[in-house]
């Protein structure tokens, strides 16, 4: 199949010295799955992952501040607010996923989800 792969860098200097090349690439079992969601309600939305149920990279980037929901094979909920989230977990693949808008604020969210090979 397909790798998935994140680069870029990061450059915070002169007094800072923050400077890091970031090249994540992860082989696929299949291919990498892109979904659009628009947050309609201020509920949490639980994303379907049937399709892909062990999550080994995600990547997440919405127009609005949002919550976001991991469950992992560790059993553990996390909370994490952010508009852009890449996460690779090679070791504890992520099991669920929910997303929370800000009250009030329609949100459109894209989703990139990867199953590691």
């Amino acid at each position: 199949m397909g790798t998935l792969q994140f680069q870029g860098s990061l450059l915070a200097m002169p007094d800072g010295d923050v400077f890091r090349v970031i090249d994540q690439r992860m082989p696929l079992a299949q291919d990498a799955e892109k979904r659009s969601i628009v947050l309609g309600v201020d509920s949490p939305i639980a994303i379907d992952i049937a399709e892909i149920p062990l999550v080994h990279m995600l990547m997440i980037e919405a127009d609005n501040p949002i919550t976001i929901r991991l469950t992992s094979a560790a059993g553990t909920n996390q909370l994490t607010p952010s508009e852009f989230l890449f996460l690779v977990s090679r070791a504890v693949p992520i099991t669920g996923i929910s997303l929370v808008r800000v009250a009030g604020q329609t949100t459109t969210v894209r989703l990139t989800l990867g199953q590691g090979a």
